[in-house]
């Protein structure tokens, strides 16, 4: 600020002494008040327009008006003023921010008293807040803004740092604003050995973060005339003893490409630039190999870029598996007899005139035979129990086993003990993987197939329909058996009333064919071949598509956040899969991940909805990215690697926490942010009994978090 000398000597603590440097701000403050651009005087009923910037530590604005006469925005007033110490903490966008907040305040009466219908604008370089009062989630300090920013009626525009030339001016300083405090050295010159130059733990200068992209090239350049390694291609080069290595400018080539040295993690970051940048967006193996072998080389370079690619956790995350999908067709075992085994599900229709809603639906895995019970879709574990007691156990008895999904009510603690009491094995399927329940997701779409062509115009009367429905699955062959299920139970087929001859007569030769299929033990296992036949070519043809699973007990993988209900606005731009996470245990045909505790998702996976995290090992120095929040709710979670301090704020418990793979964080968070970490509450209150706390319920979270159960949130959280 060209007038900062002279307002150093208003202040109390400041003796008046008039410097050099203030008589040439003195005299540079009146040169520039008799020329051009010359202040206007405020006019509410023209076009106005509030022009804001921040740079380093200053916040500059504009007010300005429009005059038709000359087609120009003159000045009306200047604002710059410098941050405060705490301010110079805020992030980019929130000093941007604050350059508006300020500028607004400054010039509040004038904006107010505008006589324009249309918004006054405000500029800004900074393109993010053109979108801030559409934010979904802000900090306290921002809702504040907000507050203060709805009195007013503006449209905030984007216009490029090169084209706000005042606003930006005035937030300059002629030097640099630096925080002192920053520059310091990590270590000291005494604990440095010989070779070790302190310039490398320096803070780096503006100019030496300018442009990483530059600086990368630069340094393979610097690295390729300077290393060791390559002054034997260099002698081969210079004698001409191959055509494939030659110099050109000092520099190493091997057939036109610059030659890479091995260099601590210089081809790590070479490939960085190369892969992660939004020019080339992350290409797959084939694509970066294009993008290396016109430019660069070195030994194994192809084996680099496959280990690169492998290992970046944003592509594992962000990018659709074209692979073939792991995990082999395994079909349940065969029933030795009808109604051993069964599967159940339920399937939702529109109210009937009746009152149901829902069907209840149990097929016989032998026979294939369904039965339809209706029910309403609030129906409770107990109610379901009641169904299967009154419609398939009486006539039936009691399965062995029993396949389903993992509705509340097959996994409710009641239905847990009902199938305990009586014998019965559940066998539950994976998370949102409903072929392992086919037998009942075909018999639903079979049944509402069949309900169609009779359905009454207000669909009310589907629940009288379905013991025809029922009896029609019953008597029509099944594909994979090639027998009705009656038959199969009974060893005959029903009368029926297409029927052309009397059930009743038969000749020598039907009797005796009729006596041969009464043997319902013969029936039984001409279905089981049958419909291990049909098990045979079902496995061929699903697994032409598929693969043996490359991951076991141990390994890290990905897993898809397909059926994962996440909190952000299109699935179509969401990460389509989360982790790494660690296999612990396999379950049958399925894995069991160690996940963090605020993802609320049954932890067992069917071989589909994952995949390896790297077959290979990283390039030295590859950079691992960190996982991204775990969307719970409407709040972002992170996995707490340790609990650092803890105060007492307005009678308050409040933690400071280090996050799994993410730099220092010194927010304060209430208690009961912590509830999904009880163990690390525990640890750190043991090691430090005297500091406030624990928390009140700490002992429920640490029992809650033993049985695998989530908490409501609680009032002494």
């Amino acid at each position: 600020m060209i007038s900062k000398p002279l307002h150093r000597l208003t202040r109390q603590d400041v003796p008046f002494e008039w410097s050099i440097q203030c008589e040439e701000a003195f005299l540079r403050l009146k040169q520039n008040l008799v020329n051009a651009p010359i202040l206007r005087h405020y006019d509410p009923v023209r076009r106005t327009r509030v022009e804001t910037d921040a740079s380093d530590g200053v916040l500059g604005a504009v007010l300005a008006q429009y005059y038709e006469q000359d087609d120009f925005w003159h000045p009306v007033a200047f604002y710059s003023k410098s941050m405060q110490p705490a301010e110079l903490n805020y992030e980019v966008r929130d000093k941007e921010l604050l350059a508006i907040i300020r500028a607004l305040q400054e010039w509040r009466p004038e904006l107010e008293g505008l006589s324009q219908k249309d918004r006054f604008e405000i500029l800004t370089d900074h393109q993010s807040l053109e979108y801030f009062m559409t934010t979904r989630q802000m900090n306290q300090r921002q809702v504040r803004w907000s507050e203060f920013l709805s009195q007013f009626h503006f449209v905030i525009k984007y216009r490029p740092g090169k084209r706000n030339v005042i606003a930006d001016a005035l937030s300059r300083k002629e030097t640099p604003c630096v925080d002192e405090s920053r520059r310091l050295t990590m270590l000291p010159t005494a604990c440095l050995d010989e070779g070790v130059l302190p310039a490398h733990l320096a803070p780096l200068t503006p100019e030496e973060t300018a442009d990483e992209t530059v600086e990368i090239v630069e340094r393979v350049r610097e690295s390729n005339r300077q290393s060791l390694e390559l002054d034997g291609f260099r002698q081969i080069a210079q004698a001409g003893e191959s055509s494939r290595w030659t110099m050109q400018d000092g520099l190493l080539l091997y057939e036109g490409r610059l030659e890479v040295p091995d260099d601590g993690d210089l081809r790590a970051r070479l490939l960085d630039e190369i892969h992660r940048q939004p020019l080339t967006a992350h290409p797959g193996i084939e694509k970066m190999k294009k993008l290396v072998a016109t430019r660069y080389h070195w030994h194994g370079w192809v084996t680099d870029v496959k280990r690169y690619v492998d290992n970046c956790l944003i592509c594992k995350r962000t990018k659709a598996w074209r692979d073939r999908t792991p995990g082999l067709l395994r079909p349940l075992p065969i029933p030795e007899r009808p109604w051993q085994h069964l599967s159940m599900d339920f399937r939702s229709f529109p109210r009937d005139r009746h009152g149901y809603d829902a069907v209840f639906v149990v097929v016989d895995r032998l026979s294939k035979r369904p039965i339809s019970i209706p029910c309403q879709k609030e129906t409770k574990a107990k109610q379901m129990a009641r169904l299967f007691i009154d419609h398939i156990m009486r006539i039936s008895g009691i399965p062995e086993t029993i396949v389903s999904d993992r509705g509340g009510q097959f996994i409710s603690e009641f239905w847990t003990e009902f199938c305990r009491i009586l014998g019965i094995k559940r066998k539950l399927s994976t998370a949102h993987h409903p072929q392992t329940d086919g037998q009942s997701e075909i018999a639903n779409q079979y049944m509402a197939q069949r309900l169609r062509p009779y359905v009454e115009q207000n669909q009310d009367n589907w629940s009288e329909l379905l013991p025809m429905v029922d009896f029609a699955a019953s008597i029509l062959p099944q594909d994979t058996t090639k027998k009705s299920p009656f038959f199969v139970e009974r060893g005959y087929e029903p009368v029926m009333t297409f029927d052309w001859k009397d059930q009743g007569t038969s000749t020598p030769n039907e009797r005796e064919a009729i006596q041969m299929l009464s043997d319902l033990q013969e029936i039984w296992t001409q279905t089981k071949e049958q419909i291990a036949k049909s098990q045979e070519l079902q496995i061929r043809q699903a697994n032409r598509h598929r693969r043996e699973e490359d991951f076991g007990v141990g390994d890290s993988v990905f897993v898809t956040t397909r059926d994962w209900l996440q909190d952000r606005p299109s699935r179509k731009l969401s990460h389509l899969a989360s982790g790494p996470y660690r296999i612990i245990e396999k379950v049958g045909n399925s894995y069991k991940l160690d996940l963090p505790k605020a993802i609320r998702v049954h932890p067992i996976f069917h071989p589909s909805k994952l995949r390896r995290a790297a077959t290979t090992e990283p390039l030295t120095g590859q950079h691992m990215d960190p996982s991204p929040p775990i969307q719970v709710g409407e709040a972002d979670e992170w996995e707490v690697e340790k609990v650092l301090d803890v105060r007492t704020h307005y009678r308050k418990l409040q933690y400071r926490v280090q996050w799994v793979g993410h730099d220092l964080d010194l927010q304060w968070y209430p208690a009961g942010n912590m509830k999904h970490a009880p163990k690390k509450l525990q640890e750190f209150h043991a090691q430090y009994p005297a500091k406030p706390g624990p928390p009140i319920r700490l002992q429920e979270w640490l029992d809650a978090d033993e049985e695998d159960r989530v908490l409501e949130d609680h009032i002494d959280d």
